[in-house]
């Protein structure tokens, strides 16, 4: 509850993260796995299956699909839940 004893909303919205290259995908495995390396048949995988969703030049720094998704919607439920808002630029916060 705020100050005035008014209610407020908040609205959480997480993400993973994703690598920029792919050639960057070991590395970021890595780190999801608390510094543990991943075998190399599991890097091979996520490679697969990030050039089944569209990246497959591993040098070009394009959005994943799942990120651009998450940021319309982030944008989306800023619009519905707080109309006044929508103009206003999102607070996006980036965790180490």
């Amino acid at each position: 509850m705020s100050e005035d004893g008014t209610r407020s909303q908040a609205v959480l919205l997480v993400s993973h993260g994703t690598v920029e290259r792919l050639d960057d995908l070991a590395e970021f495995v890595t780190n999801v796995r608390r510094g543990r390396p991943p075998p190399p048949e599991l890097v091979d995988e996520l490679r697969r299956r990030y050039e089944s969703i569209g990246r497959r030049a591993s040098s070009t720094p394009a959005l994943s699909p799942f990120e651009s998704i998450g940021e319309q919607r982030g944008s989306a439920a800023n619009a519905r839940l707080a109309p006044e808002a929508a103009r206003a630029p999102e607070k996006r916060q980036e965790l180490a």
